[in-house]
């Protein structure tokens, strides 16, 4: 999905973050291939607001073409036949020692200090603008800028919640080790 974002930003011609820019592309989509693809379906597929479910495939079909791609179908077969392994700024929690420190940001203007607490474990010292809270237990492998975070696990108070993910559209701005 990430590379269909991304093809669709580089057809449009500049990042879409804002309700004009979502406003712009709906009315580029129309006007490229006769179909409309509603302001609230690119919002959800863009994160800008929340969403439970996974897009249908006939939107995927029409942004796909807007990308000049017969359908998803073919897009993803296309990016099959070109994926590669990549270099990136990336920090790996095998090479962490207990107590490390990590500033993770994102867009708008998220930060978020995280302590390493072993077995791929981190507690949130620090969020700033982020849903994530102090206190809260994060379980991630990895961190990759660029990239976005996902935390398979994160534990509020005792209790588990859901998945997160952060930085969709353009993956962790920063990434430092402190």
């Amino acid at each position: 999905m990430e590379f269909l974002k991304d093809e669709i930003c580089r057809v449009y011609g500049k990042p879409v973050k804002s309700p004009s820019d979502f406003e712009g592309l709906a009315a580029a989509v129309e006007t490229t291939v006769a179909q409309p693809v509603s302001l609230s379906t690119l919002k959800r597929l863009w994160g800008y607001v929340s969403y439970d479910s996974e897009p249908r495939n006939s939107t995927l079909d029409i942004l796909s073409r807007y990308v000049g791609r017969e359908d998803f179908r073919t897009l993803c077969i296309e990016l099959q036949q070109t994926s590669s392994f990549f270099e990136a700024d990336k920090i790996m929690t095998s090479a962490l020692e207990e107590g490390a420190v990590l500033e993770l940001g994102w867009m708008p203007d998220r930060i978020v200090k995280i302590e390493y607490q072993g077995s791929d474990r981190f507690v949130v010292r620090e969020s700033l603008n982020s849903k994530l809270k102090v206190g809260d237990i994060v379980e991630s492998a990895q961190f990759i800028k660029g990239q976005p975070l996902f935390l398979g696990k994160v534990i509020r108070d005792g209790k588990p919640l859901q998945p997160y993910v952060a930085g969709k559209s353009m993956g962790l701005t920063k990434l430092l080790k402190c």
